[in-house]
Formats: C-alpha cells, structure tokens, sequence
C-alpha cells in the first residue's frame, strides 16, 4: 500500500535540528512501520473471517477502511510534523499504534459477535473493519509523513529525502506482505502474530524514546509477553480438550470433538462463518457423516466400470474415504489447495496411506489444465471458507476444462450450497445450473435433504453427464434413493451463465445468507 501525503515545503528550516537523530534510524522506523501496516491488514483479516467469511465483501470492507485509516493518518501526521516536531512525538504515534493493535485484539471477539446482529453482511462487515482496522491504520499512516519532516534538512533536499523514504516504505509494505502470507501467518497463527506486530511496534518506539517512556513500553511488551505464554498454555489446554485452532495461508480453521446425546465422540472440522467442512465419527472414521457425501456415490451409479476418479477440494477427506472404502480397485486423485488441511486431515480425521489414493496440494483448475489423466468421475467439493465455491470454479470455461479431461461416459458430481425457492436467494443456485446446462447435456439437480423448506440454505447435489444412459428409472437401492430427490427445472431456468469474465459469485452468496 503506497504511503503518499503532500508536505507543506514553505515551512521547511535552511539549518540542521539540533536533535538529529542516529543515522538510519527514521529509514528503519519507516520501514518497519511500512511492514506492519500491511502484515496487520492481512493478518487482521482473520479476525472477521471465522464470523463473516473470506469473501470479497469482507477483503474490499477492510482495503477501504486501511486506506481511509491512512489517508486520514497521513494528513494528521503532516500537520502534526508542522509544529515543533520531535523524535520523541514520532515514538508517541509508534507505540500508539502498538496498542491500538493490542486493544483492538483483546475486544475483537466481543466486536465481531455484536455484529453478528446485522443482517446485511456488507454492514457488518464495514462496521466489524471500522473498529479493527481504522485506528491503528490511523496512527501507522501518520508515522511517515512526520519521519520524513525529521529528516528533510533542507528545500534543497526535500524531493531527494521524500523519495528516498517514500521507497523505503513501500519496500517495507512488500516484505511485510510476503513474509505474512508466506511465511508468518501458517507458523504462528492469528493472535500470537497480532500480538508480535504490536510488540514490534512498541520496541519501534523505544529508537525515539528515552527514560520514562521507554519503561512504560517495556511494561506493555511484558503483558504481551504474559499473554503470549498464556495463549500457548490455552491452546495446549485446548488441545487436550478436543479443540484446536489453527491458521494455514488460505484460512482459519479450527478442530473440535463434540460428544452426542448417545455419547460418541464427533470430529467437527470448521471454517469461517462456522461453516463445518467435515465431520466424522471417531470411533468408525470410515463412515460417512455428513449427507451430502452420501451423493458422490452416485458416482458408481453413472460410471459403473470407473478407473480414476478426481476430487477436488479435500477438507476431512470424508469422500475419498467412503470412495476408498466402497470401490476397492479405482482409483482416487485428491487436490486439494491448503496443504495444511490435508496435514491435519490425516492426523485427525485419520486418512489412510493408500496406493490407490493420491493427494495433490494444489489449485483445482491449475491441476485440471496441467493432468494429462482421463477420468471417470468429477467430484468437487471445494470452498473458499464461506458458503461460495472459489469463483474461478463456478464458469463456463472452468467445466469446459473438466469436459475435456472426462470419458465419454464420465460423470460430474458437484456439491452446492443454496436455498431451492424461485426468490433471490435462489441465483447462485439458477447461475450454476445455467453454466453446468451450458456445457453438458444431461444435468440432474438433487436435494440432499428430503422434504427440507426449500427457502433455507442447504446442500443441493448436480450431476453433470453427456451421456443419456443409465436411466434413472433403472436405480435401486440407495442409488434410487438419492434419485427420487430430483429438483424441477423450472424455478432454475432464469439463471446467469458464469464465465471467467462475469462470475459474481460472492455477492449472490450474500442474498444467499
């Protein structure tokens, strides 16, 4: 994020401050500071994501509001730079932003669940960024402006000085965004990070400060210290107890084994908006117990003599256990994005090692463009850790992709989640039918859950075939069953066709909810 602020040179000094300050030090300050607005932008993200999701909704709230917070940080940090600017003002904003980002952590929680009263996810979205965004982006934006009226010296030098920092902010806004979302982020997970960016910035401030004030700061990096072994104690406690929460680079996830009425133990493993991704009973991890994984055997059912069978979007794996389990010779390929969440799929969800099944970390589209197998069976299964499939998997051109990597007598079988009622929130479901139309010939639209109030949000099951055999009237047993939940065309004929240009996937998601 460029640091850009206006300077009123008129007001510039033809002589040296006495208080000139060691050299580098401002070029490190502005850094670093640089680092850490873009590093708690990425990272703060995760704060709303386990209530709001990930979507583009929740990233263009939190872009908007950094830049406003910024902006309005830049204009102050200038004026306050015009009157009797001294380091020690500049180590004021500093640490004030390093416990702005405390405060915000230690209220986020009870933030985020106040909002939750909103129905429109745009509001609480914009609301939920405001409160943790908006003030340390404020104080973070004005450190720029005032270090660079520490240094300018002269009108002579001021172009060469306002460059100079200018680059150096930005560079540290670069690193800051790559070793957050590369590195930092799937090592030390959301609150211990937050926690390290604010610490930094207090330790930051201790290059301006002296005396007293530097006590004082070095206080506040002690109670952070405290709370970081806390939260590893609690996360150990957690952990003992069945729940654990984690971070990789594409969400924030978490574990936990709940006890039924009957008294087993079920495995829950949730994203953001507390979306379950998968569950599984401990003592039998084999069997499946989520319906809609129930609808990929209908696999079996339209490629009876299947070989290779591809899924895309792995989660707990639950699918390509029940496959494995029910289809002793096929074979399985499973790609799944998040390396993380196939690591901790087989820790706790108990994944075989097995010939038979191979795992790929790795984007969906990228694998189908670059696999030179054909399949059998398409399952996909795959979500951005909110309620919509990635959008790059929702076009036209996406299926296309798949057809050609398909059988002649091959099968898609995807899950969807979308009311089944006519109204608004019904366009994701029309827009998916209308691009799976665009493409294969025979589409059967299946409701998961029988008899369920079609205007709620539920599973709903698309198979997607070129060839007109097996008739369904041929079914029997669970196969007939899951047939008999066929879903009339009629209120999915008025849908948007997705393609790579036009897919607004996210937003028909948020009618959705």
């Amino acid at each position: 994020m460029g640091l850009l602020f206006s300077f009123p040179f008129s007001l510039l000094p033809t002589t040296r401050y006495s208080y000139q300050m060691k050299k580098y030090v401002l070029e490190i300050i502005v850094f670093i500071t640089g680092a850490g607005i873009m590093a708690f932008e990425i990272i703060g993200s995760r704060i709303l994501s386990p209530y709001l999701g990930s979507s583009i909704v929740v990233w263009t709230s939190v872009i908007g509001v950094v830049l406003a917070g910024l902006s309005l940080g830049y204009w102050l940090g200038g004026r306050l730079a015009d009157k009797d600017p001294h380091p020690k003002k500049l180590g004021y904003l500093i640490l004030s932003s390093g416990i702005s980002i405390l405060i915000v952590l230690a209220i986020s929680d009870f933030v985020m669940l106040s909002l939750l009263v909103f129905s429109s996810a745009q509001l609480a979205s914009f609301l939920g960024s405001m409160v943790i965004f908006f003030v340390p982006s404020v104080f973070l934006g004005s450190v720029s402006p005032y270090a660079t009226r520490l240094q300018i010296q002269t009108v002579e030098t001021s172009g060469k000085t306002l460059g100079k920092l200018g680059a150096i902010g930005t560079i540290g806004s670069l690193v800051g965004t790559f070793l957050t979302g590369f590195v930092l982020i799937a090592h030390f997970g959301t609150t211990k990070l937050i926690i390290l960016i604010a610490c930094t910035l207090i330790l930051l401030s201790f290059l301006a400060f002296s005396g007293k004030i530097r006590v004082i700061s070095a206080i506040v990096i002690l109670i952070s210290a405290v709370s970081w072994g806390w939260l590893n104690i609690e996360s150990s406690m957690q952990k003992i107890a069945g729940f654990i929460d984690f971070d990789t680079q594409y969400g924030r996830y978490s574990i936990q084994t709940l006890e039924k009425a009957d008294g087993e133990a079920v495995r829950v493993l949730s994203g953001g908006g507390s979306l379950w991704h998968s569950s599984m009973i401990v003592e039998r991890p084999n069997e499946v117990n989520t319906p809609y994984v129930l609808y990929y055997r209908l696999a079996e059912f339209f490629a009876p003599e299947m070989e290779n069978v591809l899924l895309i979007g792995g989660g707990g794996y639950s699918a390509a256990k029940d496959f494995l389990v029910r289809n002793g010779k096929a074979n399985m390929d499973v790609v799944e994005i998040d390396a993380k969440l196939t690591e901790m799929a087989k820790e706790y969800f108990f994944v075989p090692e097995d010939d038979r099944l191979r795992m790929f970390d790795e984007d969906g589209r990228r694998f189908v463009r670059k696999t030179n197998t054909i399949y059998d069976a398409v399952m996909i299964d795959a979500f951005a850790n909110s309620f919509a499939i990635p959008h790059h998997l929702t076009t036209k051109e996406f299926l296309e992709e798949i057809k050609n990597k398909l059988s002649p007598e091959g099968v898609v079988i995807s899950n969807i989640i979308s009311p089944l009622d006519g109204g608004a929130g019904g366009d994701y479901l029309r827009a998916q039918y209308k691009t799976f139309s665009s493409v294969f010939d025979r589409v059967i639209v299946l409701q998961v859950i029988p008899g369920a109030n079609p205007s709620i949000v539920q599973n709903v099951a698309f198979i997607a075939t070129n060839s007109a055999t097996p008739e369904i009237e041929t079914a029997r047993g669970e196969y007939e069953f899951f047939l008999k939940n066929i879903v009339s065309t009629e209120i999915l004929a008025d849908g948007i066709l997705f393609t790579d240009d036009f897919a607004p996937s996210d937003q028909f998601v948020l009618r959705m909810i």
